[in-house]
């Protein structure tokens, strides 16, 4: 099992980027796909086996792991699968790995700011370092 998973952007997809090894996981982007089990399902599958594998001691724990979050846009659909991802990533924490999440959001873009600060609350975070960050986005961000 590799340690690191790549999923590049696409039009109606976001880059999903994780490294077990160094403890940073990030997806960013646009996320309305157009089969959601397809997309975010391999995700899931990734961290399960990851956290098999700490629990068996196959591979040994990071220091820390950090998700960072940057949507220009997130259907609900979508949020819906977020919401288990960071529930299995909190998930390491009974294993005593710390967890922390940024959720970044552009200028101005409160909705986006309030969907973090959601997710936060609806998922009882309060043991995890949670920030939320206005960040403009980079230009890598861009598709058309």
């Amino acid at each position: 099992m590799e340690n690191k998973l790549y999923i590049p952007q696409q039009k109606d997809t976001p880059e999903v980027q994780f490294d077990f090894e160094t403890g940073d996981f990030s997806i960013k982007g646009i996320s309305h796909p157009e089969n959601i089990a397809i997309f975010f399902n391999p995700i899931m599958q990734w961290v399960d086996e990851l956290k098999g594998q700490l629990e068996r001691g196959v591979i040994p724990p990071p220091e820390r792991m950090h998700l960072t979050f940057f949507f220009i846009y997130v259907n609900s659909a979508s949020y819906k699968y977020l919401i288990t991802v960071v529930d299995r990533f909190r998930s390491f924490m009974k294993l005593g790995v710390p967890l922390s999440i940024t959720w970044c959001y552009e200028p101005d873009d409160f909705d986006m700011r309030d969907a973090g600060l959601e997710l936060k609350e609806y998922l009882d975070l309060d043991a995890v370092v949670f920030e939320t960050v206005e960040r403009v986005r980079d230009k890598d961000m861009e598709l058309s």
